[in-house]
């Protein structure tokens, strides 16, 4: 009986021809395969310049929390607040001697002795 397989000694033969049908196979695709590349192209350098980006920021986040955590330590937050500080919260409107505050506008932006313009 003879041996279903083929035999060693064409091996490289066959390699070949095989590797000339991929060739021929790959040139025959590859104009449609540029042609998808180069339409795909702007979206993937958009896409990869964003997520370059993203992770960036991500980093540089990281490390801004790392570091607020080792200041933490070296150097404990205080409650109080300096006496050199002022916010808006402590700021207490006084009225100057001799000025009325004016009065808030109506709704609307109409004056408050006027009508909404309809005839009465």
């Amino acid at each position: 009986m003879s041996d279903p397989r083929p035999s060693n000694r064409y091996v490289l033969a066959r390699a070949g021809i095989g590797l000339a049908a991929v060739t021929v196979t790959t040139a025959i695709e590859l104009p449609g395969k540029a042609l998808g590349a180069t339409v795909r192209l702007p979206a993937n350098v958009l896409g990869a310049g964003a997520r370059g980006y993203l992770q960036l920021t991500h980093a540089v986040n990281e490390l801004a929390r790392q570091g607020d955590a080792v200041l933490g330590a070296v150097f404990p937050p205080h409650d109080e607040q300096p006496e050199w500080a002022t916010f808006d919260e402590d700021l207490t409107e006084k009225p100057v001697a001799g000025r009325k505050r004016a009065k808030p506008a109506a709704k609307g932006g109409a004056r408050a002795d006027r009508g909404n313009g309809a005839d009465e």
